[in-house]
């Protein structure tokens, strides 16, 4: 059914008309009779009129509107479990509306809760209703009626009837329907109230912790107890899962208070859980509650080691000033909250692969996003000789892995040995891809470094003497391996000692050799002849091909050098391309004395002391922005540190397990050097924020408010939420006034979420930032003594003129109107004019 309505932008322009027409008629009128008879005079007058009429009617914007009467009907049903008991009731109240709708009308029935789902589509023509199940742990209305405004036409007009008790959970059901009533769509509503409970009911409806507490202190949290019956219960309080006692406890109708208290041990997050465990009840979801304190004491140190005895001496030095854990790499903490419980972490000679999958990444957040610090510590089995390339954690270093190519103190001398007996030329491809993997050693030297190459089987020979790696010698090199040749025998100590004199001959900081065979030795003494390389400085790597043998593998221990056992001959070249890259930047044996080169608190008193002796520590380059507070005599970084987004990253390049700080673990500077790494490094996690946090659990989500100090123009607030299930999500406010501002976070599950909330200016500076967590306990939709949401749904329908009734009539017989098509005729006219 469709109306017609004449609509005038601006009526007051049709007065124009007047002045107009008689512009048009009195100079014709003033003609005598006769001449005002004439066709050839009408017809102009009659044009002109006309043009005025429709000129006048442009300028007053004139426009035709279609109305229709024809509406489509979306009934909205609250199937959340705070309506559990009505259901029944509510399928019926549906059933009924369904039955008195026009059935000319488009109608549609969305059962929702936490989700919306439909029962009825709109161009079904039965309507015989049936309820969905649905998830019924939260209420989102919001979300349940833009849903519903989506699925109708938009050229009738649109109705939705909601349902409910009103009991909102999640969302913003006034915004939505404020939207909703600008796009012409009205709500109704009928109330169902769900405040009343006919069974026995307990629940707890809150947990308070104290504000802020110590290590050592007696704390005591206060429950709340709600019941409608008289009875007992008893209370469990756990402490981040450990059980700390069970309350007996009367419970009276009403509200009941207990006083729970607990020693807190230790310092960091405390998650704790109270359960009810009533005599009498209904819901068991409302029997659980959490809460979060945070302690403050000695900052709390996570070492994380490649074998856990390695780590007894530094647990010993750190545990005097700091509360210290210690675990092996595959039993490190793999969630941020777990995490956020040390003040600072430890990698200790730690190899990435042996960390839980994404380890870099949970640190990058750890540091970056929620201040804390790391710290790494070297050793054989880290840095790029733990797989920590291309990984998070080596973009968060102080130090890169790489040494400069242009400083002859990172010269590195670097020996090929070999094996080019007679098997290596009877099994296929053998001496083949080992001249492939020669190429590629050859190739990725710097023009500082030296290459060399032994061939060796029944007697050794220097085919490639050691020289400076130019492009010249590099072409010459490569040629010569081309053209290796085999012979009959495989003897070891003789390559390896020729080795060790061609290497002596060249004066370089670093000094390496690659031992390639791929069978057993006919003589003897090679691993003493090893031992003796090692004194010399010079490190050996060994590779096995085709050919596990232990022997190999005792050459590169006692060589101070890495063991490879080569299955495959197609790997070998790349093997041998990767040994030689981390050659480059490899271990730096020999003895030497680290140099104070940046005073600072670590070094304080110490400036005009000689510190201990180390015997080795991985070569790497500082970074320009981070600070070298001790070097080694050629001025490679042996402790490094820089700020790393929110917190701190440091790096001590030698090890702490006594190989090569036997001397510097054993006095009293390297002893208290080793403890002031985490006193200066470690933040202050816990320091003071001039932000202010308002925050309110709803059933799957929570609403922060934050409100700033000063002047905030241009500034933006994000908060970065990570959950102790291992979800990790940043959110951004919205500015709501000035200086205040909010946003809404998903909670899903029930735990503890911690949250960092960051401040920056317009440039991007962090200016302030606050950590704090929420607590999850049920969701507000097992509220069993909340208020009824009457007033939500009068606040909901008035947006729109709709009205809140319990009357069905009223509900079906009211028909709304709708603009389902606009006609402007003055545009043709404008445009030919």
């Amino acid at each position: 059914m469709n109306s017609i309505e004449f609509i005038f932008e601006r009526p007051w322009l049709l007065l124009l008309a007047i002045p107009a027409l008689a512009v048009v008629l009195v100079p014709f009128l003033m003609l005598p009779k006769k001449n005002r008879k004439t066709v050839k005079k009408i017809l102009p007058v009659v044009f002109h009129i006309i043009i005025v009429i429709l000129f006048v009617l442009l300028v007053a914007g004139f426009t035709i509107v279609r109305n229709s009467k024809d509406q489509s009907v979306m009934i909205l049903v609250d199937m959340s479990d705070s309506t559990l008991g009505i259901h029944d009731a509510l399928e019926e109240r549906t059933q009924e509306i369904a039955d008195l709708i026009d059935k000319e009308a488009p109608l549609g029935v969305i059962a929702f809760g936490e989700d919306t789902a439909y029962s009825l589509k709109l161009t079904e023509g039965e309507r015989k209703v049936k309820l969905t199940e649905i998830n019924g742990e939260a209420t989102n209305i919001a979300a349940a009626l833009e849903y519903a405004a989506e699925q109708m036409p938009k050229d009738q007009g649109r109705r939705i009837i909601l349902l409910s008790d009103g009991k909102e959970t999640d969302g913003d059901a006034e915004r939505a329907a404020y939207y909703l009533s600008t796009q012409d769509v009205r709500i109704d509503a009928m109330y169902f109230d769900t405040t009343g409970i006919d069974t026995a009911e307990m629940q707890i409806s809150s947990l308070t912790p104290p504000e802020g507490a110590y290590v050592g202190d007696e704390v005591t949290l206060i429950a709340e107890v709600e019941s409608n019956v008289k009875g007992t219960a008893k209370l469990a309080l756990y402490d981040n899962g450990t059980h700390i006692s069970t309350t007996d406890c009367e419970i009276s109708s009403g509200s009941n208070i207990f006083e729970l208290k607990s020693t807190v041990e230790s310092a960091g997050t405390h998650s704790f859980v109270l359960v009810l465990q009533p005599s009498d009840d209904t819901l068991a979801q409302n029997n659980e509650s959490r809460a979060y304190l945070s302690v403050a004491g000695e900052s709390t140190v996570l070492i994380i080691a490649h074998k856990k005895d390695e780590a007894a001496t530094l647990e010993a030095l750190f545990d005097a000033e700091h509360e210290v854990t210690t675990v092996t790499s595959v039993n490190a903490p793999d969630s941020i909250v777990e995490l956020c419980n040390y003040d600072e972490v430890v990698l200790m000679n730690v190899d990435y692969a042996d960390l839980p999958e994404g380890y870099d990444k949970l640190l990058e957040t750890y540091v970056g996003t929620y201040g804390r610090s790391l710290l790494t510590i070297g050793g054989r089995n880290t840095y790029m000789y733990g797989n920590m390339q291309g990984t998070a954690i080596e973009e968060m270093l102080p130090t890169t892995f790489t040494l400069d190519d242009d400083d002859p103190a990172n010269a590195v001398a670097l020996m090929l040995v070999l094996d080019t007996s007679q098997s290596m030329s009877d099994q296929e491809g053998f001496l083949s891809v080992a001249k492939q993997g020669a190429a590629k050693c050859v190739e990725v030297m710097s023009s500082i470094d030296y290459i060399g190459v032994i061939s060796f089987n029944r007697y050794p020979e220097v085919v490639a003497p050691l020289a400076k790696a130019t492009e010249t010698q590099k072409d010459e090199t490569t040629r010569i391996i081309s053209g290796l040749s085999t012979a009959h025998g495989t003897y070891y100590t003789s390559a390896l000692d020729l080795a060790r004199q061609e290497l002596n001959k060249v004066d370089a900081p670093t000094k390496h050799m690659i031992f390639l065979s791929d069978g057993s030795p006919a003589d003897h003494r090679y691993y003493q002849m090893a031992e003796d390389i090692a004194k010399d400085g010079i490190s050996i790597s060994t590779i096995g091909l085709v050919f596990a043998a232990k022997t190999l593998e005792i050459i590169a221990e006692n060589g101070n050098g890495r063991y490879y056992y080569v299955d495959s001959p197609d790997d070998l070249p790349d093997i041998m391309l990767s040994e030689a890259e981390e050659a480059t930047g490899s271990f730096i044996t020999g003895q030497f004395t680290p140099v104070i080169t940046t005073n600072s608190d670590l070094t304080e008193g110490f400036e005009e002391e000689v510190l201990p002796m180390l015997t080795g520590y991985t070569g790497m380059t500082v970074r320009e922005e981070a600070t070298a507070y001790i070097t080694s005599e050629n001025g490679h970084p042996i402790f490094a540190s820089w700020q790393y987004g929110m917190g701190t990253v440091a790096s001590f390049t030698s090890d702490l397990s006594g190989e090569w700080s036997s001397e510097w673990l054993s006095s009293a500077v390297g002893q208290t050097i080793i403890t002031r790494m985490v006193e200066t490094t470690v933040g202050d996690v816990h320091r003071d924020s001039s932000l202010s946090l308002d925050l309110t659990q709803r059933g799957k989500s929570a609403d922060l408010e934050v409100k700033t100090s000063g002047d905030s123009t241009g500034h933006t607030l994000e908060v970065t939420v990570a959950s102790d299930s291992g979800s990790n999500d940043t959110y951004k406010f919205t500015q709501k006034a000035t200086g205040v501002y909010e946003c809404s976070v998903d909670a899903a599950e029930k735990g503890i979420y911690e949250l960092m909330i960051v401040q920056k200016d317009a440039s991007g500076k962090v200016v302030d930032s606050m950590q704090t967590a929420l607590a999850m306990s049920y969701s507000a939709e097992y509220d069993a003594f909340s208020e009824g949401g009457q007033d939500l749904l009068v606040n909901l329908c008035r947006y729109s003129n709709g009205r809140v009734t319990n009357d069905i009539g009223e509900l079906t017989n009211f028909k709304v109107s709708v603009v389902a098509a606009v006609y402007d005729p003055m545009i043709p006219f404008g445009i030919s004019s």
